[in-house]
């Protein structure tokens, strides 16, 4: 016989077109199953437009806190690109907030800094992995509301982590409802194996304990998230979303290209995200960081860091 290939969206509809089509067209029936396309929980976006700095180069890795005027950025310092705090000023452009810089260079080299936000409180704190007495550890540096001192934390790290392991994103962390103290940090991070495939996972820790990977892992090794299975993920970002769970925002390579998308956490994994297709624009997307409670967007598009905002209804 022939076959005939069908592709359904649906499965329901698979028992009420098989007979009569099998009756009808003497051929042997091939139904391929195509699960529905990720629809976003956040948006759609509309841009609003480049973001404008003054006195600051390289600007790279845009964040914002709750507030809107204060935030961070990496840029040019010293020789160095480094992690410097910006504030926005009269006339509306983001300039170096000075007082700000105060001893945050002789904690450690803030090179490779990712920015996270507290929830639902929305205050911004630098993260990063480094070396310390020969332990890959996570650090957290805060800004002392108080005198503009920067103070940092040290956490150990599980031993499947590597030196290849580095934070691709903002974090963020969360209280869990069970009280005032308890509380999870969670930390998109970048990872390469031995055969270079690239992946972002979740780690989490409570006060005072090991970052361990949200993941399971196998022989010490991370198991690769479901998210990865479709997308080569380079940056992400965090946030609490709509429906109040974990929601990522990630730029992923596409073609020679790079495009938006955005994931709700399921369970203990991240599936494959929704494309931002409203934010294509030309040049590649990348860089993403997402405002409170995902209602904002900024990312990097060429030279250029670019605020959207979501849609109303």
């Amino acid at each position: 016989m022939i076959a005939c290939q069908f592709a359904i969206r649906d499965p329901r509809v698979v028992l009420r077109v098989a007979v009569p089509l099998l009756l009808a067209s003497g051929c042997d029936l091939v139904f391929t199953l195509e699960p529905p396309a990720p629809v976003a929980v956040c948006g759609p976006y509309e841009e609003i437009g480049p973001q404008s700095f003054v006195g600051l180069e390289e600007v790279t890795d845009f964040s914002v806190d709750r507030s809107g005027v204060t935030g961070f950025v990496m840029s040019k310092r010293n020789g160095d690109v480094r992690l410097t705090p910006i504030a926005l000023s009269a006339e509306n452009t983001w300039i170096v907030d000075e007082a700000r810089l105060f001893n945050l260079d002789v904690l450690h080299d803030t090179q490779g800094v990712r920015i996270g936000r507290t929830a639902p409180a929305g205050d911004l704190f630098a993260s990063q992995f480094a070396q310390e007495a020969g332990d890959l550890r996570v650090f957290r540096y805060e800004l002392s509301r108080t005198n503009n001192v920067w103070a940092a934390e040290a956490f150990p790290v599980s031993p499947a982590a590597s030196a290849d392991t580095t934070i691709a994103g903002g974090a963020v962390e969360i209280n869990d409802g069970f009280g005032p103290d308890r509380f999870f940090r969670h930390v998109p991070i970048l990872h390469e194996t031995d055969t270079l495939d690239r992946f972002v996972s979740i780690a989490s820790s409570e006060p005072d304990a090991r970052f361990d990977w949200f993941e399971p892992t196998v022989d010490g090794q991370l198991v690769t998230a479901a998210i990865n299975r479709v997308h080569e993920v380079t940056q992400a970002a965090l946030a609490l979303g709509p429906n109040g769970k974990l929601v990522m925002a990630y730029a992923a390579v596409e073609g020679e290209s790079s495009m938006l998308y955005l994931s709700e956490k399921l369970k203990a994994r991240f599936p494959a995200g929704a494309r931002l297709d409203e934010l294509d624009g030309p040049g590649a997307e990348t860089e993403p960081f997402l405002g409170e409670d995902c209602s904002t967007i900024y990312f990097r598009r060429g030279n250029a860091i670019i605020k959207a905002q979501a849609e109303l209804p």
